[in-house]
C-alpha cells in the first residue's frame, strides 16, 4: 500500500523531507507503520513523535488504509 506522509519539525529536518509517499507491505495498523518508518529511517529510533491520522492523534492499535494521510508530529510545548 501507499500512504501519504507529512513530517513536522525536527523530524523532517532529521530525514530532509516534508513529505513522502511511503510504500509499505503489510501495513495493518499503526505500530506497523512505525516499525517500517523506523526500518527506512532508523536515526528515528531514539526519537520521541505523535503519529496523527486524518488530523487525529491515534493510538498504535488504530487500523490503517491507503486513504489515509498520516503526519509524524515531533513532540510539542505549550503554554
Amino acid at each position: 500500500m501507499m500512504y501519504k506522509v507529512k513530517y513536522f519539525g525536527r523530524i523532517a529536518e532529521l530525514i530532509g523531507s516534508s513529505e513522502e509517499n511511503f510504500e509499505g507491505e503489510n501495513i495493518i495498523t499503526i505500530a506497523d507503520f512505525q516499525n517500517k518508518l523506523i526500518e527506512k529511517y532508523d536515526l528515528l529510533a531514539n526519537e520521541k513523535f505523535s503519529i496523527a491520522v486524518d488530523m487525529k492523534i491515534m493510538e498504535l492499535t488504530t487500523f490503517l488504509n491507503d486513504a489515509n494521510e498520516i503526519a509524524i508530529l515531533p513532540p510539542f510545548a505549550g503554554g
